[in-house]
């Protein structure tokens, strides 16, 4: 959505059911993202974007490539872009 010419936020939640060859258990994966975008420039800007996820009954895919046994994870970026 933009709020302005330079503002610009998103936002997305995604879902994803498993199952297991031999269980009966389903897994279930939901990851709520968030993100807003500045723009100085038509070239250059700065980004944060955050993004939650939890798990039940399976392990942690992982946001990025971190997966695990942890039934939550939060993860926070932010920078500043250049394009040529």
């Amino acid at each position: 959505y933009n709020i302005t010419p330079a503002l610009k936020l998103t936002t997305s939640v995604l879902q994803s059911r498993s199952s297991f060859i031999g269980s009966a258990v389903t897994g279930k994966v939901t990851q709520l993202n968030l993100g807003a975008d500045y723009f100085f420039s038509k070239r250059t800007d700065v980004y944060l974007n955050t993004a939650f996820q939890r798990t039940s009954n399976m392990y942690s895919p992982g946001i990025t490539t971190a997966p695990g046994a942890d039934k939550s994870q939060f993860i926070v970026m932010t920078g500043i872009r250049t394009t040529f």
